[in-house]
């Protein structure tokens, strides 16, 4: 067994690394949110109009909101496989393929994040729509516990109950503060200033937890793996494996490769288990790891565990 320490150096750069630079934002300079806002800018996660202007209080679309979050959660199409690269197209009637943030979209549609079909990446987004997809975003990172307490908001009547519980997280979280009359103002088209906090907050708080102190089990608690197939269209289907239920973001499952066989059109998936590496720290919480690809709806899927095949001794 191995034991890991908390990672924390870049969270404190992160948080700290936020003075001192040639082209800081010269319109944050007397906001309250203005370290907040830097440090994203130093993360490599929010630019400006231009190197010294942030325009805070413009308004945020789709599209800036889900570039934006998907950067800040580190979200990316590493745990995915494709039999060919995925297209913004694939899943969106209204977003192009070749623009800055045609990428961020598709990662946002693979893990879960809720974007209609039908959206337009250029509409402005409320407070209470950011805060959900922000919200759905953490999920994404990992499962968290959250202390089981209800946040009076004074205009919570005026939220969405689809949006109720990313708000309540969200504050227990303390990356959305309500105003001084307890006020969200749900329905307000959110500002770049204040998506730019929320962001924030809410990636500090994903990073602090990041693995602690943990002991890892020798084995794995299950091996079992299971597969679901779901008709994409009358010709893909997309085939997900699922390794159950883990101890922590340390245990991943991944596709190795697939094998077609034309004569009675099966086509094998093969996979591999990996457990957690122990020089490296993961999230400390219960994770359900999952793979996907797609394959012709012509074949019957098989799957097998590729350290299970015997390879074939050279002649």
């Amino acid at each position: 067994m191995k034991r890991h320490t908390k990672w924390i150096a870049a969270l404190l750069i992160f948080v700290f690394a936020v003075t001192g630079h040639a082209y800081a934002f010269q319109d944050v300079e007397d906001l309250q949110a203005k370290q907040k806002i830097i440090a994203l800018k130093e993360a490599g996660i929010i630019s400006g109009i231009d190197d010294q202007t942030f325009l805070p209080e413009g308004k945020m679309t789709y599209a800036q909101s889900v570039h934006m979050i998907v950067k800040a959660m580190d979200l990316s199409l590493a745990a995915f496989t494709f039999i060919k690269a995925p297209e913004t197209t694939d899943y969106f009637v209204n977003v192009p393929n070749d623009q800055w943030y045609s990428e961020s979209f598709v990662i946002a549609h693979l893990h879960g994040l809720p974007l209609a079909k039908t959206l337009d990446p250029n509409t402005e987004i409320s407070r209470e729509q950011f805060a959900h997809l922000l919200m759905s975003a953490v999920d994404a990172t990992g499962d968290y516990a959250f202390v089981k307490i209800y946040h009076e908001v004074a205009d919570g009547e005026a939220i969405e109950a689809e949006h109720q519980n990313s708000i309540q997280h969200l504050i227990i979280m303390k990356a959305v503060e309500l105003d001084a009359d307890a006020k969200f103002y749900p329905d307000q088209i959110i500002t770049r200033a204040d998506a730019a906090v929320m962001t924030h907050d809410a990636r500090v708080f994903v990073l602090s937890h990041r693995d602690t102190t943990i002991d890892y089990p020798a084995e794995p608690v299950n091996e079992e793996v299971t597969m679901q197939t779901t008709a994409i269209n009358e010709n893909v289907n997309r085939v997900t494996l699922a390794w159950g239920e883990q101890p922590s973001s340390g245990y991943r499952i991944t596709i190795d490769s697939i094998h077609f066989n034309e004569t009675d059109k099966t086509a094998e998936i093969r996979y591999s288990l990996h457990t957690p590496d122990p020089d490296k720290s993961y999230l400390t919480v219960i994770t359900y790891p999952k793979a996907e690809t797609y394959v012709s709806s012509e074949y019957q899927v098989e799957v097998v565990n590729s350290a299970a095949i015997t390879p074939i001794p050279k002649q």
